[in-house]
């Protein structure tokens, strides 16, 4: 039986521009409403790409909406809660649809473009759930995370705040990789413990996945081959 690939090309490319717009705008970013926007495109990319059926569309509309909305939410209240519940939900967001895209690659038979974007996808959407983890760390204990001039709080002024996740982006990728710089530290045990998950997520993922999609390259595989 013939399976429909799924191309994840936007939503390659929308995780890219939602890492990347930040760093290269600056203040802008937090002030403009830029985050909001690149995650509006990662959300629709998501929900029209890697979800099959109505319980798949109906909860990554509700994560990914009520995201939007703690998102949205932060720029006109002080309230604590609601940066807490803004990184629980874009964590559990990203997540599920990086658990969706990773099932739906691993049951091809083929390798094509569309299965390697939907690798670089994963790989990005499960940094970015480590951010968010990251996050909840520091809304909960301030000291969970040292900084290379001290703790730095997730603050109600959005630049602030967004200063902070750009540190936090960059902690999680550079321990998904494991590369291992040292200038940003984890400090509680709930943070250790996520930095050490994320570290061999990474490894495992590039053991395992791609060798896997590498493998079916060489060997010719394709969906028209019978399950």
């Amino acid at each position: 039986m013939n399976r429909a690939r799924t191309d994840y090309r936007f939503l390659f490319f929308s995780l890219i521009a939602m890492s990347l717009a930040g760093p290269l705008l600056g203040p802008a970013f937090a002030d403009r409403g830029v985050l909001e926007v690149t995650f509006a495109a990662v959300l629709i990319s998501a929900v029209l790409r890697t979800t099959r059926g109505p319980l798949q569309v109906t909860l990554s509309l509700v994560l990914g909406g009520f995201a939007l909305v703690a998102m949205l939410a932060g720029r006109f209240t002080e309230s604590g809660i609601i940066p807490m519940a803004q990184s629980a939900l874009l964590a559990c967001f990203l997540g599920y649809i990086a658990f969706l895209v990773l099932a739906d690659i691993l049951g091809t038979r083929g390798v094509t473009a569309h299965e390697v974007f939907g690798a670089l996808s994963v790989y990005l959407l499960v940094g970015a759930t480590w951010e968010f983890f990251y996050a909840l760390c520091l809304q909960a204990d301030p000291g969970a995370i040292a900084f290379p001039a001290g703790s730095h709080l997730l603050a109600n002024d959005p630049v602030e705040s967004e200063a902070t996740m750009q540190n936090l982006t960059y902690f999680s990728f550079v321990t998904l990789t494991t590369l291992g710089y040292g200038d940003i530290l984890p400090i509680s045990r709930l943070a250790r413990t996520l930095a050490w998950m994320e570290a061999v997520f990474g490894q495992l993922f590039l053991a395992v996945l791609v060798a896997r999609l590498v493998g079916l390259m060489r060997t010719g595989g394709s969906d028209s081959e019978k399950s």
